[in-house]
């Protein structure tokens, strides 16, 4: 059960600047039953403040800053304490379950951008920087039970997000009835988590360095047929941390570039038919996970 109530009001400073202050409130109660028929209760109350400012710099032109305080709640599949077997088990295949013991994570964010609009609002082009603290971070862990791997979201402490983005969308022809737009986008990725349990200062699972985004849209507006494509390409990356059972776990991703497809047709403004065709290359993402004892000795590995 979630109820939400929401109130904001918008200041005009000055003619270029205007203030936004907001505030969100939060309430959600959950119930999670195992298969032994044990249900698990939960409550969260967040009153969520959030302070936004825009600068009109020029007519195209707008600087953007923020704050604001978040409440994500874990997915359900994550507060669901079932087990999924994997049809072989491993350590990078292990079973999945859920932890119906887990808390929402509580995030404070400062965001600052800037945003240059191109050719009437046909394009634009901005970039922004950022900085995130959350309480209760979840990650996911790996471990052993009863001879299984099984792997569940934890609540592995508070973490530190930071970075930058950089996002573009620049009409490259406008000739007739065609249009071709190029759009894409950058963005630098760094973060660390600090292990309420251990103590110490670990990488962030799953987190690459940097992901890029590139692609061409090209629309008919007479009959209002559209065509693209996108690469995504994310470097290979090394993660390393313990988990909260103090064993530490060293995982490796290998680089990885994906290319879609798509065609479509626009109906109308709210209609749209789209066909997509994802990872047409058929690239597999491998990964390579080893876990060492508290005393550096080999504990398993898997590739």
């Amino acid at each position: 059960r979630r109820s939400i109530a929401y109130v904001q009001d918008e200041w005009q400073l000055h003619e270029k600047h205007w203030l936004i202050p907001g505030i969100r409130y939060e309430h959600t109660a959950r119930d999670a039953s195992d298969r032994t028929g044990a249900t698990r209760s939960s409550s969260d109350i967040a009153p969520n403040p959030s302070l936004h400012y825009r600068w009109a710099y020029s007519k195209n032109t707008n600087v953007r800053a923020s704050a604001a305080q978040t409440l994500k709640l874990p997915k359900f599949d994550f507060v669901n304490p079932l087990v999924t077997l994997a049809g072989v088990n491993s350590l990078t295949s292990p079973d999945k379950g859920g932890n119906a013991e887990l808390k929402p994570e509580r995030a404070t964010g400062v965001e600052l951008g800037i945003e240059r609009f191109l050719q009437g609002n046909r394009g634009v082009v901005g970039i922004n920087v950022y900085t995130r603290d959350v309480k209760d971070y979840i990650q996911k862990q790996t471990r052993l039970e009863s001879g299984r791997w099984v792997e569940r979201p934890c609540n592995v402490g508070d973490a530190r997000f930071w970075g930058a983005e950089l996002d573009w969308r620049i009409p490259v022809l406008r000739k007739g009835a065609h249009e071709l737009t190029f759009f894409g986008n950058h963005a630098e990725l760094r973060g660390e988590v600090r292990n309420m349990k251990t103590g110490s200062m670990d990488d962030v699972k799953d987190l690459p360095p940097r992901v890029t985004n590139l692609g061409l849209d090209w629309r008919h507006q007479p009959t209002r047929l559209l065509a693209g494509v996108a690469i995504n390409h994310a470097p290979g990356y090394t993660s390393d941390g313990a988990n909260d059972d103090g064993v530490r776990e060293v995982k490796t991703r290998n680089k990885a570039t994906l290319l879609d497809f798509y065609v479509g047709k626009v109906f109308s403004a709210k209609a749209e038919l789209r066909l997509i065709a994802k990872n047409v290359l058929s690239i597999e993402k491998a990964e390579t996970t080893y876990k060492y004892n508290a005393d550096g000795s080999f504990n398993a590995g898997e590739s």
